[in-house]
């Protein structure tokens, strides 16, 4: 069954950075370095460390954490065949983990909602989309996470000019029985996740100076 884990940063964590880039290999040290901007680099490396703490903690594993990226930038382990997804929303950090393929996605309710220019760009995948049954709300935000945690889980290019009719297609017709589950447990936010397992009601919220212990 799919977990799913949320973590929200608070203080400063950049008083912490030695502590959190600790189990970060010399590849994603490198990549984290390459982070231009500072919120990116902040979420990268909590969301890092927060998949970590999922795994040596919650589930008990221990292996070596080798991750390389897909074509498009999925992320996976090496060297197990543990899933998991990332994704972050202003102070929010959050992961999925399953033993099939999985995505997730969070964003703030406010961050869309008045975007014309992506409402435009989405209205036809927004139609398709607006009366499914995954859906907690029909607003845009709502739709978006939909959208982005299904790329997450296929692989796919992040490209919203092209295949917004062909995604929403998929998911409409769900010719895969693929999981659907949508939240907004998180106060001003909608989490989505989608995997090919069933996925948890609840999403488990971590303490941000819980990944600070050894």
């Amino acid at each position: 069954m799919v977990k799913i884990f949320a973590v929200k940063i608070i203080d400063n964590p950049y008083k912490y950075e030695k502590l959190l880039i600790k189990k970060l290999d010399e590849l994603e040290r490198n990549r984290y370095k390459k982070i231009k901007n500072e919120t990116r680099k902040l979420q990268f490396l909590v969301g890092r460390n927060l998949l970590f703490y999922i795994i040596d903690r919650i589930l008990n594993m221990n292996f070596k954490y080798e991750i390389r990226y897909g074509e498009y930038g999925k992320p996976e382990f090496s060297l197990n065949n543990l899933k998991f997804n990332i994704s972050h929303s202003n102070a929010w950090v959050i992961c999925a983990v399953s033993q099939t393929a999985v995505g997730v996605d969070i964003e703030n309710i406010n961050n869309l909602n008045n975007c014309r220019y992506i409402e435009n760009l989405l209205v036809e995948f927004y139609e398709k989309l607006s009366e499914i049954k995954y859906l907690c709300n029909e607003n845009l935000s709502s739709v978006w996470t939909l959208r982005e945690a299904f790329i997450k889980l296929k692989g796919l290019e992040f490209d919203i000019l092209s295949n917004n009719s062909a995604l929403a297609s998929s998911i409409k017709s769900n010719e895969e029985n693929i999981y659907f589950k949508q939240y907004d447990v998180i106060s001003g936010y909608y989490v989505t996740c989608c995997s090919y397992e069933r996925i948890e009601d609840e999403i488990n919220i971590i303490e941000f100076y819980d990944l600070l212990t050894e």
